[in-house]
């Protein structure tokens, strides 16, 4: 089989969606299959190769097509941006010998004209609207949800359950392969050795949104002030986001006791997961974070076999539960200190719930995650 994976998006980026598809392709090609994945040609302030930034096996082909590089221009640039490598995707894949086109994009698969001859797959990570919903229930369109709150949606919407595939996003097995034991890693980070690290690993705002870090600082501040030897980890900044976190850390009197690390390449983010005692998830309690979401931290703080505490949502539940992490309330922060210092003060107990999150995810790689969605296209 050869699968014509199109993605319309800044290869490499420093976005996770990068590192999702391009450790699909590999995966798929273990599996198997062929890969072709086409991008557009778009400028990116990441210089490497995609392959080599990745930590990718070079097993498969990327055909980077032209088209108007207008994002920065606002929604109207979004849009001549995307209808350009539309059309020039669409006809590299009426042309290509790949029996399936696999995607992220609608719009490629409802204007794109595809050929009667191929099975179509869209992978959704968003809930879609009505009228998307429709053209999918009267279309051919084959479904891979990230979860199963995305799944009820479009089996509400009047999707045959025998066109949905639910596969949770994933981690690769060998991430944490050649990281060494925490205190190794701290010394090599140059974090202290004899302190008690609270670690978010990600980006502080998404689109200029919040992502909840903020609680995070509070919530660790709140700890410090009890447990002084108390100390926050965040790895993923901005270079402009620096001078407004170190106004957050040092409000809630984390001044000299907040490490703030810049954005760090996927293949050495392990590192810093391992260095922590504790690592956190904040997501807020809204439909999207609540019912749909996968996020890719989760998995990777998983193989980790680093203690997790989180906010409490049912797309987490999905993967999680008590035995493999620590849950509080959403937007209660008076929980949220509770479980962290909970989670602190007995480290034994969190040790044997990180080894069982770390058994689980063992079935929880991008392998099987390939394998999952090339048996549903049998």
């Amino acid at each position: 089989m050869k699968i014509l994976y199109v993605a319309n998006i800044r290869l490499p980026t420093e976005k996770a969606h990068g590192i999702q598809i391009m450790k699909m392709c590999e995966a798929f090609v273990k599996a198997g299959v062929e890969i072709e994945l086409v991008v557009p040609n778009r400028r990116t302030p990441i210089t490497e190769d995609p392959f080599s930034y990745y930590g990718v096996e070079r097993t498969f082909v990327i055909t980077r097509l032209p088209t108007f590089d207008t994002v920065s221009w606002g929604r109207a640039g979004f849009w001549l941006q995307t209808l350009s490598f539309i059309i020039h995707a669409a006809h590299v894949a009426r042309r290509s010998s790949a029996e399936v086109v696999y995607s992220r994009d609608p719009a490629l698969f409802f204007f794109g004209r595809m050929p009667f001859d191929k099975t179509l797959v869209w992978e959704i990570h968003t809930k879609p609207t009505p009228h998307v919903a429709e053209k999918i229930r009267k279309s051919r369109v084959r479904i891979v949800t990230i979860s199963g709150g995305l799944r009820a949606v479009l089996r509400k919407a009047g999707i045959p359950g025998e066109r949905i595939t639910v596969a949770h996003d994933a981690v690769d097995a060998d991430l944490f392969a050649h990281v060494p034991d925490k205190q190794t890693v701290r010394r090599e980070l140059s974090l202290p050795e004899d302190k008690k690290l609270v670690a978010y690993i990600g980006k502080y705002k998404t689109m200029g949104e919040s992502k909840g870090v903020e609680e995070i600082i509070s919530a660790v501040g709140a700890v410090h002030a009890r447990h002084t030897d108390t100390e926050l980890l965040l790895v993923g900044l901005n270079q402009d986001e620096f001078f407004e976190v170190e106004k957050l850390t040092k409000a809630v009197g984390l001044d000299g006791a907040a490490h703030l690390v810049g954005h760090v390449e996927h293949r050495h983010v392990a590192r810093y997961m391992r260095a922590a005692d504790v690592l956190v998830m904040n997501y807020p309690d809204t439909e999207h974070y609540a019912r749909f979401m996968s996020p890719l931290k989760l998995f990777e703080y998983m193989a980790s076999g680093t203690p997790i505490v989180t906010s409490d949502l049912p797309s987490i539940r999905e993967v999680l539960d008590d035995t493999t992490a620590y849950f509080f309330k959403a937007g209660d922060a008076a929980d949220f200190r509770r479980v962290l210092e909970r989670a602190l003060a007995d480290p034994a107990v969190a040790s044997e719930r990180a080894r069982a999150a770390l058994e689980k995810v063992k079935e929880l790689t991008w392998q099987k995650r390939a394998e999952t969605i090339l048996k549903s296209l049998a």
